[in-house]
């Protein structure tokens, strides 16, 4: 299982190291469902309320980012903060209409569950910076196959 993390804040992004661990095989491409937002919803912000944080709301124009990519790369079995077609964050949710003044992608391959991910969210020290950034906002999470996506963001500025 490799988890990287990509911050986009104000325009600016920053890439971090990867954390190999073993990859379980290959899987077709599972969608999110209601029950697993809401469930990463109430994940994400009893995480962000222990650490003194204001609770995130989902985002329906953020699930649909996170989803395309996760579906991307689950359909290239890459994974990265760069899309196939050479997307990164800030431009995925700037095209599909997120005016952001702070965005964050977390991503893992692996996870076979919501648990799992967050937990190896919350215990790599980049990942966790995103989801306690505390001028975040929205959040949306997708899974496609052993892939994972999770998109915060704060509209406006």
């Amino acid at each position: 299982m490799k988890i990287h993390l990509i911050a986009a804040l104000a325009g600016s992004i920053a890439l971090s190291a990867c954390v190999p661990v073993p990859v379980p095989g290959r899987e077709k491409p599972v969608q999110v469902t209601p029950d697993t937002t809401s469930a990463a919803g109430r994940a994400i912000n009893a995480f962000r309320t222990a650490n003194g944080l204001s609770a995130l709301g989902h985002s329906d124009t953020l699930q649909r980012v996170a989803q395309a990519h996760a579906d991307d790369m689950a359909r290239t079995g890459v994974l990265s903060h760069k899309g196939s077609g050479g997307s990164t964050p800030a431009s995925r949710a700037k095209a599909a209409g997120y005016r952001y003044c702070s965005i964050a992608e977390n991503i893992a391959e692996g996870p076979r569950d919501l648990a799992t991910a967050m937990k190896l969210w919350e215990e790599s020290g980049p990942h966790r910076a995103n989801m306690v950034k505390p001028e975040l906002s929205d959040f949306a999470i997708a899974q496609s196959g052993v892939y994972w996506v999770m998109v915060l963001g704060r509209p406006g500025c």
